[in-house]
């Protein structure tokens, strides 16, 4: 915001949705210890449900964080993954009676051939979030970035132990149900279904593309360092390599721009959208 209002682009309010108490006090402390013309516009919300919402709305690592239904596939019969009690711990079970959300999501997908055991994920909370953000949106746009695939690469039938990932101190671990609550958990996206449930509720998909093409796009062959120190050079072009090389986030990580009732200036994704991929 302090950015936007150097650049003469001044924001009426802008508003975090924020579920975690812990990171909504971490938040409020930062921000209380901004300038007022920062400050004062900053709110929160649990839930965006206000009807009507006109803006522009930045879901940047949200959605990989939302929970998943685990699936298997098991000599072609569907399993659902359920968290049953073993004593005083937990364990994953499959069994093959499904949710109605499940069996419905789980209808959209073209599943893969494939041999044995076949494991994924499907990402009803995330569907269900962007519905809900879509009805009760009326004009503006969205930003969406994110590790994830158009659904064709994401149930591929090389993948076949999804991408759900566990995250603690610096490791990485496969077992959701250890450590619980002392560990991130992540699984990717699947943006051919985002965008098919963003078209159901009237939301346009203008744009879709790699992260190092999204900031190709956006002006990267233009940026000026040359007022930087040698060392901050180094650390930007650094920064800039992450976020480009193929190797890094540069393709794994994708961007996608929704909207509703309002002319989009496809900044970002001119050159390179992909959109026929989803």
């Amino acid at each position: 915001m302090s950015e936007l209002n150097r650049l003469g682009c001044n924001i009426d309010d802008y508003v975090i949705f924020e579920i975690s108490p812990r990171l909504k006090q971490i938040q409020q402390q930062f921000v209380a210890k901004q300038s007022p013309e920062v400050s004062t516009k900053v709110h929160w919300s649990d839930f965006p449900t206000d009807k009507g919402m006109q803006g522009v709305v930045i879901a940047n690592e949200v959605i990989d964080a939302m929970p998943v239904e685990l699936i298997r596939f098991v000599e072609g019969r569907v399993h659902q993954g359920y968290v049953t009690e073993l004593g005083d711990s937990f364990q994953l079970e499959f069994r093959t009676i499904l949710k109605e959300e499940f069996e419905q999501t789980c209808s959209q997908i073209i599943w893969p051939k494939f041999e044995g055991i076949y494991t994924s994920e499907i990402h009803c909370r995330a569907e269900a979030w962007l519905e809900k953000v879509g009805e009760n949106f009326e004009v503006g746009s969205m930003l969406i970035s994110d590790y994830g695939f158009p659904q064709h690469e994401y149930y591929h039938p090389d993948r076949n132990q999804g991408t759900l990932m566990c995250h603690r101190r610096h490791h990485s671990l496969h077992n959701p149900l250890e450590y619980i609550g002392c560990q991130d958990i992540t699984a990717h996206v699947n943006f051919s279904s985002l965008a098919r449930v963003a078209e159901s509720v009237g939301l346009e998909v203008n744009g879709f593309t790699t992260l190092a093409g999204f900031i190709v796009d956006t002006g990267l062959e233009s940026l000026d360092l040359t007022s930087l120190q040698v060392s901050e050079q180094m650390s930007v072009t650094q920064q800039l390599n992450t976020l480009t090389s193929p190797s890094e986030m540069g393709e794994l990580f994708k961007v996608m721009e929704l909207s509703k009732n309002i002319e989009p200036d496809r900044l970002g994704f001119e050159t390179f959208n992909h959109m026929h991929r989803l």
